[in-house]
């Protein structure tokens, strides 16, 4: 069963609402240290040691990156179980079950161990799933009909999962090894744009300030 705090966030926020108060920097000018500097800061200096992943080790990550970009919501709403033993069979890297409010990831893929980095992309993949079931829509989530050029999510996850990536390949330049992300490529946009069939896109992008 989902804990209570889960279902009491559901639809608080419109999606594009939601992504800008994720993506939302701090001040620039402000003289004190942020909860979201410490975290960051926290998250480099662990993942600079390398370690191979494992439960504690992804576990720490998610304490961190719920901090800098989930509210600090995250780690009290949805468990984290991470599967040691190869016993993944549905070819999936990891998962979100809206139903248990938990997040899965597997150390396996097709018999081979997951390195640091593709661990760290599934965490992120599904933590940001999470948080737009959570927060806003599950069905926008998912929905294949909101765009989802990339295939699985929908339209507001791809926006602010390849966001969030980037942005945390910017912490330090070793972090520069998780995979870039372009979430539309300026062909694709140029094809949204000039599709009039399309213009709910072409409304979240000025909404968004795409």
């Amino acid at each position: 069963m989902l804990r209570p705090p889960f279902r009491s966030f559901r639809g608080l926020y419109a999606p594009e609402h939601l992504i800008r108060l994720i993506l939302a920097l701090p001040p620039s000018d402000s003289p004190h240290y942020t909860e979201q500097d410490i975290s960051k800061w926290a998250f480099v200096n662990i993942y600079l040691r390398q370690e191979m992943p494992s439960a504690g080790l992804l576990e720490t990550y998610m304490y961190f990156l719920d901090r800098h970009f989930f509210f600090g919501h995250l780690c009290n709403t949805v468990r984290l179980k991470v599967f040691q033993e190869d016993t993944n069979r549905s070819d999936m890297y990891g998962f979100f079950d809206p139903n248990e409010g938990e997040i899965g990831v597997f150390l396996h893929h097709r018999g081979n161990i997951l390195s640091l980095n593709e661990a760290l992309d599934t965490l992120i993949h599904q933590m940001t799933l999470a948080c737009i079931c959570i927060f806003s829509s599950q069905q926008l989530a998912s929905d294949p009909l909101q765009l989802d050029i990339h295939g699985g999510h929908g339209m507001y996850w791809n926006i602010l999962f390849h966001s969030i990536v980037n942005r945390v390949r910017g912490w330090h330049p070793s972090l520069e090894a998780l995979r870039t992300r372009v979430w539309l490529t300026p062909s694709q946009r140029l094809e949204i744009l000039g599709n009039p069939q399309l213009g709910h896109v072409t409304d979240l992008f000025t909404k968004l300030e795409l």
